[in-house]
């Protein structure tokens, strides 16, 4: 049975995505089965770094219940994912974000969550979804308060908090 990891930050900006697809890929070097998910539903960048524009299906079809989740995985080399659509107006419910992935678990060993930067109902979504946690953040005071309160709202919530990721570190 696979692990649903959550990649979050309260700040945009910080390097979540790209720590996604790089994770990701790195994983899938090691002959495990990997899924990133888009779930930043507002800002959706995921599918941009493996060349899915446009894609056909996405998970907005699938939270709004108009397309099976097979149908919006797509695979990229050694990995697969579901982008979120680009540009949509569809309102949609980000809490069933869990129940439209959770039996996703039995096909892949390691699903990764691109998270919105937020802790409101969608992010809530990656949060509630996931089985642990790792949040990103910069070296810089503002972003690492920001990480601190993030961690300690999880914590809250009950949230399985297993590291913090330090991106964008330079010369040191």
């Amino acid at each position: 049975m696979g692990k649903i990891i959550s990649i979050m930050s309260l700040k945009g900006g910080v390097g979540k995505t790209s720590v996604v697809a790089s994770l990701g890929s790195a994983i899938a070097g090691f002959d495990k089965k990997v899924l990133l998910i888009d779930a930043n539903f507002h800002a959706p960048n995921l599918g941009i770094h493996f060349n899915v524009i446009e894609p056909e299906v996405t998970l907005h079809d699938v939270m709004m219940r108009k397309a099976n989740i097979s149908n919006a995985i797509y695979a990229v080399g050694d990995l697969d994912i579901i982008p979120s659509a680009l540009f949509t107006n569809q309102k949609i419910s980000p809490l069933r974000l869990r129940d439209k992935i959770r039996h996703l678990k039995k096909d892949y060993d390691y699903i990764l969550l691109d998270s919105p930067p937020s802790l409101a109902e969608d992010g809530l979504a990656s949060l509630y979804a996931a089985d642990e946690i790792f949040f990103v953040t910069t070296p810089d005071h503002s972003t690492l308060s920001n990480t601190i309160k993030s961690i300690n709202r999880s914590n809250e919530r009950g949230a399985v908090i297993n590291g913090i990721i330090l991106n964008r570190v330079y010369n040191r």
